[in-house]
């Protein structure tokens, strides 16, 4: 499927197989994509601000430079995608699959990263490094990430 510069925002793409689909530079704000496949799928400078991607499959898909601005991707699966240069700025990504996957130079600012599974050891040094909640962040997450820290720290 091609939906290259499609807008598709707010669409109802629940469970959708869109496996390997060439989304280059779709508009999907608010965009239902809740369990969708996604696998491989190129969404490369997708605009998907608040969009839902709860139990999606974007395993090996190519989100270069994705605008996922407080988009939901818990439960999500992200093994081996590429997050470079994407922003995350406040997205959920709680028990979202992780593994393998590229963040370089990805803005996670005030997203809960920490709830993420399958982080390599270096990612999440980074991480605690460069992407702690800042002080316009929800007290709750502040308070959420600082209980994880000490817990990880611990563990060390």
């Amino acid at each position: 499927s091609k939906f290259t510069n499609s807008d598709l925002s707010h669409a109802e793409l629940t469970k959708a197989d869109l496996a390997g689909a060439d989304l280059f530079k779709a508009l999907l704000k608010g965009a239902q994509l809740r369990q969708a496949n996604l696998r491989g799928a190129l969404l490369q400078q997708v605009d998907a601000p608040e969009a839902s991607f709860v139990g999606a499959n974007l395993s090996d898909a190519y989100l270069l430079m994705a605008n996922l601005a407080g988009a939901n991707l818990s439960v999500a699966d992200l093994t081996g995608a590429s997050l470079e240069a994407a922003v995350l700025k406040g997205a959920n990504l709680s028990l979202t699959r992780m593994t393998g996957v590229n963040l370089k130079d990805a803005d996670l600012t005030d997203c809960n990263w920490w709830r993420a599974r399958g982080l390599a050891a270096e990612q999440l040094a980074l991480l605690i490094k460069n992407h702690p909640p800042t002080e316009q962040a929800a007290a709750a997450l502040r308070e959420d990430y600082q209980t994880w820290l000490k817990k990880f720290e611990a563990t060390k």
